[in-house]
């Protein structure tokens, strides 16, 4: 090690313990040498008088030194000192791009200098994918600096111009400014001091492109009705990409105004996140496009579109002007989000106690894009799928898919936009109140999706999930670079805090609950909060209620460490014995069980729970040890977690269990809905990692004959596959199948006696089940259904072919008509028909797929088309994924996953990432969301030695950029799946083979 990286020691990874031991090891061995010598006494005697007189006059230099010192160098020290808990990955190479020392050494920002507001001028130029822009940033001076550093990121910076806000001719002059790529940062070196207190006006010049790596400022496309194709420029900033499109102190806490002037030609228009002011035509025939100044906000929020669109309108009841902007042709399709965003707006203003503070609020649909939908304030962008409802090609799923996106953002305009989390290691305080809150307004719009018994297997199911495995992270989880930030962009910050907050709701009631919302709103608005800001409103609205209850405390335990507990309850005569552990995925010897956690492992968990008694009566009890005891337990069973709005598990002894399986089949519904999903994900998931004995939990399955409920089906659908993937290339498959189609069969009676593509006059739930159990009974073959799927997609395959001849009659919407095909059913009619079909078949697919243009429509064929046996069209199928012409860039993951998920297909899509990995880097960026899709799609299905050593080292040798946690995450999913291979494989086989005799 030299004397560099020693004097870098505060930036490598580990804790400060480690870093000490690295000098301390140092002094003790220098000295094991001095032997104990009169000689060499009197020797090391002069020696320590010279060294205190080298050490004395060193002392007296560094202090003048230090007198001496610029601000910047200050600063960095005290920038340094701030942030220690913040490491990056690697210790970074401090080397600005012109090969010159980057004297700032910190991935954060320092607050020195910091934004007020900015006043931005963009001209981009679609049409040479080009854009020229500057901005002028009005800035507080909070300490004597000589230096500013703020974010640019793939721009070209022309002039940079420093002056006194008050004085414009009293300029700072720059020295120089140098660029650190890695970093994203620009440092500017002044030629005098910014003095504290003053208000300054640093002026921008730059220029950049208009790429489509879908994030900063980027172009996009669509097809008009007359095969034009046209192009828009759009923006995607969260996290860290609003540094792609203007120099910026792109953190969330630095909040400031924004101001817009947009240049655009006669053809388009602009949009902004607030309301146009004026529009001047100028003297060269463009267009200069003025917008009101916003509310302070981050920079990540901030958005601008210049399209040819155009829009349907409406307004709020306090006259909030909604609009929906698509692409002429698809205008139509646009109703249905209008009339979802109004309704939905009117009941969060009420709901949250605040009103929505902007004089508008656009969504507007966006041809190429990576996420679903961004909360921009006032101007929130979406996936063209996820906001356009076109009742002849969209399903119903489709639609409340719609309504529950369009929710999710609406609820960021309160969470997220109006109080900020402070740095994105509190990430869920903005996505987990949208995810929990998206249920409510989606209940709003429709009471007949249950939203509150679908969030279990949609959101809790699912988090709980990803959060076995001991290489989740917990919900609060420090992050330093882009990389890391956009790894928690997962189902943990999502839906284990959608999760934990419902629990809480759900433990202190909802009066008490909204009480604290409404004043954590109140009072972090137009600013930033942490995790404990929020505990802290939430623990004085129950202090004020007279809850004895420690909401700081309670929730620390969940959102501090990673994973969740599972809670065995042990009976013995009237007494009930409740023992909490860390539930685990991997439970073999040498699983590393992640980071250790400030709390054991332990949770404060509030139990609930029913008896066979009293089954009506649910009893709570925070349970804040690893064990408690509860007297008084009668009845044949007792049942945890009453209505699942726990995050944990609970396991039960033999006979408990055997009274609820008793339960089950008498009467099912003794227990919720929700609870009934629950018991079976529970059930399988305890005997996936050994915990119960997987006859336990295929016995209780059995009760499935009788169930007529969407979501305990599609909590076992869920948990089943896992079953199906490792047995579908065993000899016991068949009687595996059979066990299926036993349990299904009453379903299946029930759609054979109507007609199987009707589905009027029932729930929108019991079409969702009728549509899951047809897609399981093609899957696993079943012929009935099997034949009438392929006769349905012959006919509309037929069909399809003769409304294309008549295109000149009907006009060019012609060839996208559907006749005949429920849109609930199109899905699994089309995946039946390529299923069955030859490569004749696949190619008239693959043409509908071209020729679609709505993209609910595209995704339904993109899908069928992955469900091909043919090795070579699955492989030119992904082949085709990087080809732009063919599948937009945005899809591509969904062509990868929908490829893996078979049995055909699985090696393909390893290999094919394999293979163009540096492409498919190359192609979304290095820190985009895309590349942990890409990953845990094409490897977590692997369950075997020969294949884990295949993608370890694989990422040994390939960086796997923003994919490092999904990595961690696949290795031990792999591990497990070998695990279960031999500990548990059997089992399932005994039990089955049994049942089939």
């Amino acid at each position: 090690m030299s004397d560099n990286e020693i004097e870098d020691v505060s930036f490598l990874p580990g804790e400060s313990l480690h870093r000490r031991a690295v000098y301390e090891r140092g002094i003790i061995q220098r000295f094991r040498f001095v032997a104990c010598t009169k000689a060499k006494i009197a020797l090391g005697l002069v020696l320590v008088v010279l060294i205190i007189i080298i050490v004395a006059l060193s002392a007296t230099i560094a202090n003048h030194q230090d007198t001496e010192k610029s601000s910047s160098e200050k600063v960095i020290e005290n920038e340094k000192q701030q942030t220690t808990t913040l490491t990056p990955v690697s210790t970074p190479n401090y080397t600005a791009t012109n090969g010159q020392p980057f004297p700032y050494h910190n991935i954060r920002l320092p607050h020195s200098v910091t934004p007020v507001s900015y006043k931005m001028y963009m001209h981009p130029n679609i049409s040479e994918s080009f854009f020229t822009g500057h901005v002028s940033i009005i800035c507080d001076v909070n300490e004597n600096t000589d230096f500013i550093v703020f974010h640019a990121k793939g721009l070209t910076i022309m002039t940079i111009k420093v002056s006194d806000n008050s004085v414009p001719t009293n300029l700072f002059g720059v020295v120089n400014w140098l660029e650190h790529e890695d970093n994203e940062q620009i440092y500017v070196r002044l030629m005098k001091y910014l003095p504290k207190g003053l208000k300054i006006n640093m002026y921008i010049e730059y220029n950049g492109t208009l790429g489509t790596l879908l994030h900063g400022f980027y172009k996009s496309s669509y097809l008009s009705s007359s095969n034009e194709k046209r192009y828009i420029a759009t923006t995607h900033f969260e996290p860290t990409h609003a540094r792609e499109a203007f120099p910026s102190f792109d953190e969330p806490a630095m909040k400031a105004t924004f101001e817009m002037t947009m240049i655009r030609d006669e053809q388009h228009f602009s949009l902004f996140n607030m309301p146009l002011k004026v529009s001047t035509k100028l003297d060269n025939g463009l267009y200069q496009d003025e917008f009101e100044t916003s509310v302070k906000m981050s920079t990540y929020l901030v958005a601008f579109v210049v399209c040819d669109y155009k829009n349907v309108s409406e307004t709020t009841k306090r006259k909030i002007q909604v609009r929906v902007f698509a692409p002429p042709d698809f205008i139509g399709s646009a109703s249905y989000a209008l009339e979802v965003a109004v309704k939905v707006i009117d009941y969060y203003e009420d709901y949250f106690g605040v009103k929505y503070p902007l004089p508008k609020q656009d969504l507007i649909a966006i041809p190429d894009f990576e996420a679903g939908a961004m909360e921009n304030w006032g101007l929130i962008t979406y996936r063209m799928a996820d906001v356009l409802y076109d009742r002849d090609t969209a399903s119903t799923h489709n639609k409340q898919n719609i309504a529950v996106v369009i929710a999710h953002e609406l609820a960021h305009q309160w969470f997220g936009n109006l109080v900020t989390m402070d740095w994105w290691d509190d990430l869920w305080l903005n996505e987990g109140f949208a995810s929990y809150v998206e249920y409510l307004g989606t209940d709003i719009v429709d009471h007949d999706w249950r939203m509150g018994d679908q969030f279990v297997t949609d959101a809790l199911l699912r988090a709980a999930y990803l959060d076995s495995l001991a290489n989740s992270h917990p919900i609060s989880q420090p992050v330093s670079d882009p990389g890391q930030i956009n790894e928690l962009f997962d189902a943990i910050s999502y839906s284990k805090g959608a999760s934990i907050i419902r629990m809480l709701n759900n433990y202190i009631g909802e009066d008490v609950f909204k009480a604290g919302l409404v004043s954590y709103l109140n009072k972090y608005n137009y600013g930033n909060a942490q995790t404990q800001d929020l505990w802290s409103s939430l623990s004085e609205a129950a202090s004020h209620a007279k809850l004895n209850t420690n909401v700081t405390r309670l929730m620390n335990t969940w959102t501090g460490q990673t994973g969740y507990p599972v809670v065995k309850v042990t009976r013995s005569r009237d007494k009930m014995t409740l023992t909490q552990s860390r539930f685990l995925l991997n439970t073999s010897p040498n699983a590393q069980n992640g980071t250790p956690s400030p709390y054991g492992y332990k949770w404060e968990i509030p139990f609930c729970y029913t008896t066979q008694t009293e089954p009506e009566r649910p009893v709570k009890q925070l349970l804040t040890d690893v064990t408690a005891t509860v007297d008084g337990i009668l009845g044949d069973w007792v049942k945890g977690n009453c209505g699942m709005y726990g995050f944990y598990r609970v396991n039960y002894d033999p006979d408990t269990w055997r009274g609820i399986i008793r339960q089950l089949n008498q009467n099912h519904t003794v227990f919720s809905v929700p609870e009934r999903a629950g018991l079976l994900d529970d059930a399988f998931m305890l005997a996936r990692v050994g915990q119960l004995d997987y006859s336990v939990a295929l016995d209780l399955s059995l009760y499935l004959v009788n169930e007529e409920d969407y979501v305990p089906w599609s909590s076992f659908l869920d948990s089943i596959a896992f079953l199906s993937d490792r047995l579908e290339s065993k000899p016991v498959y068949s009687a595996f199948k059979a066990y299926l189609l036993k349990l299904m069969m009453n379903r299946l009676k029930t759609i054979s006696e109507k007609d199987w593509l009707k589905f009027e006059n029932i729930s929108d739930l019991e079409k969702y089940l009728k549509a899951a159990i047809i897609d399981k009974a093609v899957g696993l073959g079943y012929a009935p259904v099997l034949e009438n799927g392929r006769q349905q997609f012959m006919s509309w395959l037929t069909n399809k072919t003769r409304v294309k001849e008549w295109g000149q009659e009907y006009g060019p919407l012609a060839p996208f008509c559907f006749f005949n095909l429920n849109v609930d059913l199109k899905a699994v009619i089309y995946m039946t028909g390529v299923m069955t079909g030859d490569g004749t078949v696949w190619e008239s697919v693959w043409k509908r797929y071209n020729e679609a243009r709505d993209d609910n429509e595209k995704r339904k064929l993109l899908y069928a088309l992955a469900s091909t046996k043919e090795a070579r069209l699955l492989s030119r199928l992904l082949h085709s994924s990087l080809n732009e012409s063919e599948v937009r860039s945005q899809d591509a993951p969904m062509a990868l996953s929908s490829v893996a998920t078979s049995y055909t297909g699985q090696i393909l899509a390893w290999r094919f990432l394999q293979q163009n990995w540096d492409t498919i880097v190359s192609r979304y960026g290095d820190t985009s969301f895309m590349i942990p899709s890409f990953i845990k799609s094409a490897c977590s299905n692997f369950d075997s030695k020969f294949d884990y050593e295949d993608v370890r080292s694989f990422f040994e040798a390939h960086d796997p950029k923003s994919g490092k946690r999904a990595i961690q995450q696949v290795l031990e999913k792999i591990q497990a799946n070998i695990n279960w291979v031999s500990q548990y494989e059997q089992k399932v086989v005994d039990w089955l083979n049994k049942k089939s005799h």
